[in-house]
């Protein structure tokens, strides 16, 4: 019988640089492509595929409830497309077959190029555009509907943690932005990277990082709300993107997801690990722009690098003067 060892408790923050190891090769993800493919016996199924915008290739299954489709709150699928109304259009069943109904949107709907008042029943592949978003309506079976929504996770989602990756966090901060400008409403961007993450990986090798960085996600995501944006930016850094939060909520949840970091362990093998994040705080208010979204991504990345220099384990809010714009 294996005899267990006694855990551990360590903090990265106390490793010196002699008690590194050397690095370990990272794991290599593999997707088994027979397993997208899974077919199951099951009536066939209406779709709505996006085509295009931060949403490309979003699938969305009709259900037997309508579906309202706009860029307001009470829209049941929410599309940040300026062209589209609050409460555009509505998608829905009548037995088997699939309609859609313009609800007095301003700039109109087109069905294959052509304009549509009213009602109109769908074909299997009927390509529509409200606003500048096409969507596109399908029939499939129900391993189709799984299959293409796998392909369309795998390609917004970090294969690691589950959060958004790079280039759909790159689209998402661009869409949020226009928004927030067009609307008037505040926009938070908190930007967090684990201190000292390398000697993590130098220590126990890269599995014991990616322990650290699954539960880091899984903490953050449980933190913020469903309606924000968390993604992973690059190795041990995410960016969080807060839709209608001004600077002081900004701050005050970025405090909460800093110390509740610290407090936090995280087992590997026979350890428990503590580390904790630094996080820079930028906010696009009204009274306080910022010319565009990178700029907004940069005054809070330069937060970030502002806390790391001046100790760590630190949240540092941009607090830079900003004049309004003539109107």
């Amino acid at each position: 019988m294996r005899r267990s060892r006694p855990t551990k408790e360590i903090n990265i923050n106390d490793l010196s640089d002699d008690m590194l190891a050397d690095d370990s090769d990272p794991p290599t993800a593999v997707t088994n492509l027979n397993e997208l493919m899974d077919v199951v016996s099951q009536p066939d199924q209406w779709t709505l595929t996006v085509l295009n915008g931060s949403s490309a290739g979003l699938v969305i299954p009709m259900g037997d409830k309508p579906a309202v489709f706009g860029r307001g709150a009470e829209a049941d699928v929410r599309i940040l497309d300026q062209g589209i109304s609050r409460k555009h259009g509505t998608f829905l069943l009548r037995g088997s077959d699939l309609y859609f109904q313009d609800l007095g949107s301003t700039n109109g709907t087109f069905v294959e190029g052509r304009p549509l008042r009213g009602e109109l029943q769908l074909e299997d592949g009927s390509r529509l555009q409200l606003g500048r978003t096409l969507i596109r309506a399908h029939l499939r079976s129900a391993g189709e509907v799984a299959a293409v929504q796998k392909l369309y996770e795998s390609s917004v989602r970090d294969a690691l943690t589950g959060l958004y990756n790079r280039r759909h966090l790159d689209e998402r901060l661009e869409s949020e932005f226009a928004y927030a400008a067009r609307h008037r409403i505040p926009l938070s961007c908190m930007v967090l990277d684990v201190d000292h993450f390398k000697k993590v990986n130098d220590t126990w090798g890269h599995a014991a990082g990616d322990v650290i960085l699954k539960a880091l996600a899984a903490f953050i995501l449980d933190a913020v709300r469903t309606e924000d944006v968390v993604g992973r930016y690059g190795g041990e850094e995410i960016v969080v993107l807060l839709r209608g939060v001004n600077a002081q909520g900004a701050e005050i949840l970025a405090q909460r997801i800093r110390a509740g970091i610290e407090s936090m362990t995280s087992a590997y093998e026979d350890k428990l690990i503590k580390v904790t994040t630094s996080i820079g705080v930028a906010t696009w208010e009204p009274m306080r722009p910022f010319v565009d979204a990178q700029a907004l991504f940069n005054a809070a990345d330069e937060c970030l690098y502002r806390a790391k220099q001046s100790g760590r384990n630190l949240v540092i809010c941009d607090t830079t003067a900003r004049s309004v714009p003539p109107t």
